[in-house]
């Protein structure tokens, strides 16, 4: 992934973030013990997997692993504002692969190649070359996978059965089965069309699976105003007309609430929240679940592509205990640790070994369709504007659903909005 230089926005709230720490990546950096190391994670299964496999460590090596928990949207900004002081109140971070394009300019991330390289336990080798590249800039590698979760379309078998349909392999499938069954009294799909961050990374994913792609990868130039990404555009908002209300205002995780509480047919998501979905404790669709790629179609100019998800966890750059950091990742996401990640509800980091178990696919229906979704998966362009467009899409995305607004006429406008931001910030000429 090549990325232009960019300067990184940070918050002002984020100024009060304590400084303290000890700063520079000196020569003790080299020492593989240390008494102590602080992850900073956010609230996810991942996390909790962590957790989970810290104790074990612990008692193997003598490392206390503490963890300390912040927002999502913080991630980024704490790393960032680290790399610039050039401090450590943490060693190891979790953190979203679309962030690298503020992180890694800041200097936050310490580059891994040399320890994914030599540490044969690990084995960056089980790791298909899209993964590999999935934590990248510039060809250097500034983090590993915590978690591996391609979209996948999770429906109720029950309503699919009482319908009569099928598994849906197409996209006309998929939409024919919203209608079938909120003909029948339930909801169809499953949002979410909200103006947070949510419901743009599905249409995304859509466009892309038909040979679309929001920029075009020579130019930079924002392609919305095509007339794939009209067509598709106009084909989600027709599914909010099957969707529970809870959602055409709502998040990923309203999306999820629904499908877990109520009749709803079709649920296209990060595989990631099959653990969420099929919780004994909270769903009433457990054992109603199945999974089916999500489809892909050759419509548009580009090679349809699912887009790849997935938690990334990295060293801090000025931590003093870089090699003690390496060890306890490679520790705790090891082939070995994998059934933790399972029993904590947590979507696995996505070698191929475990992906090929027939072991692990028994215990989880959607990974069978995760290798293939991870050879023709690609991201989203990793530029520091993501976040900014991601917010516009989502914007008007609630208006064409909730107001009523014209898909075609919000699309050219949205597609002048976005081109203007990167015209601003220098990625492209007017």
């Amino acid at each position: 992934m090549k990325m232009k230089p960019a300067v990184a926005v940070i918050g002002a709230a984020a100024v009060a973030v304590s400084m303290a720490g000890c700063s520079g990546n000196n020569a003790s950096t080299q020492s593989t013990t240390a008494s102590q190391l602080t992850v900073m994670v956010t609230n996810s299964p991942s996390a909790t997997a962590l957790q989970a496999i810290a104790p074990a460590y612990e008692k193997k090596t003598g490392t206390k692993i503490d963890f300390v928990t912040v927002s999502g949207d913080q991630l980024a900004t704490k790393l960032v504002l680290s790399g610039k002081s050039k401090t450590a109140t943490f060693d190891i971070a979790q953190f979203d692969q679309p962030q690298l394009a503020s992180i890694v300019p800041a200097h936050a991330l310490l580059p891994l190649d040399k320890y994914l390289t030599s540490d044969k336990t690990y084995d960056f080798s089980d790791f298909q070359k899209p993964l590999q590249e999935y934590t990248q800039i510039d060809g250097t590698s500034y983090g590993i996978p915590l978690s591996t979760e391609p979209y996948v379309n999770f429906y109720r078998t029950d309503l699919f059965d009482q319908a009569g349909l099928k598994a849906p392999t197409t996209w006309s499938e998929v939409d024919a089965a919203a209608k079938a069954i909120s003909a029948a009294g339930g909801y169809g799909f499953d949002g979410p069309y909200g103006p947070t961050l949510d419901s743009g990374p599905e249409y995304f994913e859509r466009l892309l699976e038909n040979g679309g792609r929001l920029l075009d990868p020579k130019s930079g130039e924002p392609l919305l105003d095509s007339k794939l990404a009209i067509d598709v555009m106009k084909d989600t908002i027709d599914l909010a007309k099957y969707s529970p209300p809870s959602t055409l205002a709502g998040t990923a995780g309203d999306s999820a609430t629904a499908f877990t509480q109520q009749n709803v047919g079709q649920n296209i998501q990060p595989s990631g929240w099959y653990g969420t979905l099929d919780d004994p404790k909270s769903s009433k669709a457990v054992g109603k679940i199945g999974v089916a790629p999500v489809p892909s179609a050759t419509v548009g100019p580009y090679q349809p592509a699912n887009i790849l998800k997935g938690w990334v966890i990295g060293i801090n750059a000025n931590t003093q205990h870089a090699a003690a950091a390496w060890n306890f990742l490679s520790f705790a996401l090891g082939k070995d640790n994998v059934q933790k990640f399972i029993d904590a509800g947590a979507p696995v980091p996505g070698r191929t070994s475990t992906l090929q178990s027939t072991k692990y696919n028994g215990e989880l229906p959607y990974l069978k369709y995760l290798l293939p979704s991870i050879q023709s998966g690609t991201t989203l362009p990793v530029i520091p504007e993501l976040t900014q467009i991601t917010v516009d899409v989502c914007q008007a995305m609630s208006k064409m659903a909730n107001q009523g607004a014209d898909v075609s006429s919000t699309m050219k406008s949205l597609n002048e909005q976005v081109k203007q931001l990167l015209v601003q910030d220098g990625r492209i000429k007017q």
